[in-house]
């Protein structure tokens, strides 16, 4: 999956694609693979992501993913809470 985003975009624009996409979706991305997805740098995935949280929209939790050696260990993994933003207004 790859989102495509206007370069400068702000987290108010993401968080308006993913409710658009929200079904396509499973929602809950590592910071390298949310980096990949938006075509952004690690600094913008992790700006992203503190704005998410002080605004308290920023769903973390640990999944379990395959590293390269073929450990399989559980890493922490984010999602924004597209509903809860529709409900507060945020």
């Amino acid at each position: 999956m790859q989102i495509d985003l206007k370069s400068d975009f702000t987290l108010d624009d993401l968080l308006c694609v993913l409710e658009e996409q929200e079904l396509q979706r499973s929602g809950f991305y590592t910071r390298r693979e949310w980096g990949k997805i938006l075509g952004v740098s690690g600094y913008k995935v992790s700006k992203l992501l503190h704005l998410a949280k002080d605004k308290g929209i920023l769903n973390v939790t640990r999944h379990r993913r395959e590293s390269i050696d073929g450990t399989i260990r559980p890493v922490q993994v984010y999602a924004f809470d597209v509903e809860k933003v529709n409900e507060d207004g945020a």
